[in-house]
């Protein structure tokens, strides 16, 4: 008898947490700040993804870390364009966003790859709403959601990260916005 594959994958994760929890790396435990401009493209799911595309952002984060536990604030911009080309001023043919991010930070190390978990609250402020018709009026909206990323720390105190975010957009028709990440940052102990 086969015995079943998610007990395996079970198994295999809480032998690798506990083996990480057991000997971080030198340094892990003690308090680390945190600065990362980084590389974004987001994308609307829902109602909204059939009236803008990709993104391009860039944005910029500090945190602090506490072993396993930490937090960061983020501030982001993005652009996308629409589908709204075709309409005449005062219409714009761009959608451009700004966030400003809360989020609390779960790490484990497992070597110089850092993996961790996020979840965040997020204020959404539309700087151009071409999108005026299908959004409403409103400029400011709240979102909650979180991501999942690693870290390399091999370049110590240099670090790329990459993740991948999730925000659900409170009162704007059940959209979400996706966001793929790409940072360099700067790391030091306290």
């Amino acid at each position: 008898m086969k015995p079943p594959v998610a007990a395996i994958v079970a198994l295999l994760t809480c032998l690798a947490s506990q083996t990480a929890l057991a000997s971080p790396p030198p340094g892990f435990r003690r308090t680390q700040v945190y600065l990362q401009p980084s590389f974004q493209m987001s994308r609307f799911v829902g109602p909204l993804a059939g009236d803008t595309g990709w993104s391009v952002g860039f944005g910029a984060t500090q945190g602090i870390q506490f072993g396993y536990f930490g937090a960061n604030i983020t501030l982001n911009t993005d652009y996308f364009l629409t589908t709204e080309a075709s309409k005449p001023p005062p219409y714009q043919h761009g959608l451009q966003i700004a966030r400003f991010h809360l989020a609390g930070r779960f790490m484990v190390p497992f070597g110089e790859f850092w993996p961790f978990l996020e979840i965040s609250a997020t204020r959404l402020s539309l700087i151009s709403n071409s999108l005026v018709e299908q959004m409403g009026p409103e400029l400011n909206h709240h979102a909650f959601g979180g991501a999942l990323g690693i870290r390399l720390v091999q370049l110590s105190p240099l670090f790329i990260e990459i993740q991948s975010n999730w925000e659900y957009l409170v009162g704007m028709e059940e959209s979400s916005l996706v966001t793929v990440q790409l940072a360099l940052g700067v790391r030091t102990l306290l």
